[in-house]
């Protein structure tokens, strides 16, 4: 048994008050005759024994009583089981405090939100640490953050650093910081060392599968002693938007999106008729209801109409309140092109079926979608190719190196090119040059047969929309001549013919691509410009080469967006100033590309709709939406014997969890099994009785 307040063990000299009366009261008395007394009769010496007997009761009884009230205020303590008290009352103390403020710490119970209750269990914490101990707070939204030796010994900063916590949108997982937890402890010089881990243990943070990435960056040593402070009930309901993504991939206006959302229960029963809405540029566009299962999923598909909308479109799926908030709204962006500047190159007889397929499209969706211009090969050297999105090379017979090489520029920068190879074409030339520059296998021959295609790639941006489901046959076009490769390597098949030879195929190059039609757009040597296939092919080729693929439809809050700058010149044609990022809650960031790059990290903090303007462009750069982690929306504990599970697997052979209540009663839990269980209570009974039973022997005297 050891005492937390030993100092009070002086105050045991008072037990010695009592003896000192009796002692005083034991003293000889002068005897004086009294006449009377003579003819009293003789008392009996055992009543007389009985007398002194009851008088030593009570010595003893009121001796115990002051000593057990002394006892009780020294705070007496049974040997704990996590460590030995000798070392931990005298030894200096090497603490870590694990604090979790990711997003699910804002949710709330009859204690009032999690993060508060985390914050005055680490404040109880630190009524036990002293300026000779050394201690680290490792907050676990910047894990990234914190280096190996960060002991610091000034008890009133890490007060502050407590007081000033609050949750972010943020998921990070406790095992990383205990592995950096582990790092710290190993460094640590003092005889006691403690891990703190304050957290609400969502479900999923410990899950075994982790444990051998884990076990290979560090090892617990045994001796660390390691407390599970748990704070918070997920008392309530949660509902929650995981996922708000596009189908699809080419967008134009007039055209119907898909949306494709995910709808969560996270709450323990059904639920009917619940309302999820879809918001385009802040106006209400869809709207369904539906039947969610308790703990189960549900895709809910949107077809949504994007009429008289262009640029970056910004939106949101948003479901009814419920008892967390904060995941019940997600955002989404997406661009559409306003207006797709097409440079045709080429004869004209050669490019009349081209020039009739984008008009029919814009006569069946009554919108100007493109912006044609048109040349002959003789004088393509003279424009600007950054003034066109994607340039149509039709039935060239040849390509000098030095356009070749501008071409290449102009792919690399984001640009997209599409070759139509004529029958005429000069093989040997396009090989030095064309395919040269762009790493093309060479062309074999121009080969004169009839054949049909065989296998499309359905699955491929290009044929989105086309077909309704993967044709089993399709009405094939017959081709009387194309360009055979001397090898199918060095770049994706789209269609192929039907001795195996590529018909189109696709080349990456840089931020573009290029792709190339083995055979002429005219009806010289295929049927194929009057074929079904026909105009949605060569229409979809240049959306897909206008598309930008650069931007996801939504991030996550903690992801790194990184954007070349010169591919956004694809959009704007002007060299990028000073940009500045707007963030949902109006507030901005100033800053300039890096490196050729525009970089979104830390800036990102609150979920919405992040805009870049820029002083050289004015108006609206482009937007990214960033939601919350979807892992913050589990409401749902860990259960308790998986941590302990995984813990002791992991190495660790003293640790204990501990729930909150109040701030001072996880102090004391604290205590406890630092030191032991306490005994003052049973000492101030002991001390209670003592004194009762001296009252009432008292009075019998």
């Amino acid at each position: 048994m050891t005492f937390l307040n030993p100092t009070l063990l002086f105050a045991l000299f008072a037990s010695a008050i009592p003896v000192l009366i009796h002692l005083l009261n034991l003293r000889r008395l002068k005897t004086v005759e009294f006449s009377s007394i003579k003819f009293l009769k003789e008392l009996q010496r055992s009543r007389i024994r009985a007398l002194k007997i009851k008088q030593i009761i009570l010595l003893i009884l009121r001796v115990l009583a002051i000593a057990f009230l002394v006892l009780a205020f020294s705070r007496p303590v049974i040997k704990g089981y996590l460590f030995k008290p000798v070392i931990s009352g005298q030894a200096k103390s090497s603490v870590v405090i694990i604090f979790d403020n990711t997003l699910s710490m804002a949710s709330s119970d009859e204690n009032g939100r999690f993060i508060e209750q985390a914050k005055s269990s680490a404040q109880s914490i630190m009524d036990i640490l002293s300026e000779s101990d050394e201690f680290a707070f490792i907050r676990l939204s910047e894990i990234q953050n914190v280096a190996t030796d960060g002991f610091i010994h000034n008890v009133a900063l890490l007060r502050e650093m407590i007081n000033e916590s609050e949750f972010t949108y943020t998921h990070r997982k406790l095992l990383d910081a205990i592995a950096i937890a582990g790092k710290l402890i190993e460094n640590a010089k003092n005889l006691n060392r403690e891990i703190y881990i304050i957290s609400d243990f969502q479900s999923g943070e410990f899950s075994i599968s982790s444990f051998d990435t884990l076990r290979q960056r560090v090892k617990l040593p045994a001796d660390v002693k390691i407390f599970l402070i748990n704070v918070g009930k997920f008392t309530g309901q949660n509902f929650s938007v995981d996922k708000a993504g596009l189908r699809n991939k080419l967008i134009f206006s007039g055209r119907t999106i898909g949306l494709e959302t995910l709808i969560s229960n996270h709450a323990k029963r059904d639920v009917t008729n619940f309302v999820v809405s879809v918001f385009l540029n802040g106006r209400r566009v869809a709207q369904k209801s539906i039947n969610l299962k308790a703990k189960a999923s549900q895709t809910v598909d949107f077809n949504i109409l994007t009429e008289d909308l262009s640029g970056f479109v910004d939106g949101f799926v948003e479901i009814e309140d419920d008892d967390f908030s904060f995941d019940n709204k997600r955002y989404f962006s997406f661009y559409i092109p306003d207006e797709i500047k097409i440079l045709f190159v080429g004869a004209d007889d050669e490019l009349k079926f081209l020039k009739l397929a984008f008009q029919t499209v814009e006569e069946t969706y009554k919108k100007s979608f493109f912006k044609i211009t048109q040349t002959s090969p003789q004088f393509l050297s003279r424009f600007n190719f950054s003034d066109f999105d994607v340039i149509f090379l039709v039935g060239i017979s040849q390509i000098d190196r030095a356009i070749s090489q501008r071409l290449k520029n102009f792919v690399s920068n984001g640009g997209g090119l599409i070759l139509f190879v004529g029958m005429d074409a000069n093989i040997q030339s396009l090989n030095q040059s064309f395919n040269s520059i762009f790493g093309l296998p060479n062309f074999e021959k121009i080969e004169r047969q009839r054949l049909s295609f065989s296998k499309l790639d359905v699955k491929h941006s290009i044929f989105e929309g086309v077909f309704t489901e993967t044709p089993k046959s399709f009405d094939s076009p017959e081709i009387k001549g194309y360009a055979k490769f001397s090898t199918n390597y060095g770049f994706e098949t789209i269609i192929e013919l039907s001795d195996g030879s590529p018909f189109l195929i696709e080349k990456k190059e840089g931020n573009g691509k290029i792709l190339i039609f083995t055979s002429e757009p005219t009806d010289r040597f295929s049927d194929l410009p009057y074929k079904g296939i026909f105009i949605p092919l060569v229409f979809q080729s240049a959306l897909y080469l206008t598309s930008p693929m650069i931007f996801k439809t939504e991030y996550t809050i903690g992801d790194t967006v990184e954007v070349r700058s010169d591919l956004l010149l694809k959009f704007y044609k002007q060299s990028l100033r000073t940009l500045k990022l707007q963030r949902p809650d109006g507030s901005d960031f100033a800053f300039e590309p890096s490196g050729g790059f525009i970089k979104i990290d830390n800036q990102a903090t609150i979920p919405g709709i992040y805009t870049i303007i820029s002083d050289g462009v004015g108006g609206t750069f482009f937007k990214l939406a960033f939601n919350p982690p979807k892992e913050e929306s589990v409401y749902e504990k860990e259960d308790e014997s998986q941590i302990n599970s995984f813990l002791s697997k992991f190495g660790a052979k003293q640790f204990k969890f501990i729930n909150y209540s109040e701030g001072l009663k996880v102090k004391d839990e604290i205590l406890r099994l630092r030191y032991g269980a306490e005994l003052w209570k049973f000492f101030i009974v002991l001390s209670l009785l003592a004194f009762l039973a001296e009252s009432i022997i008292s009075r019998k005297m």
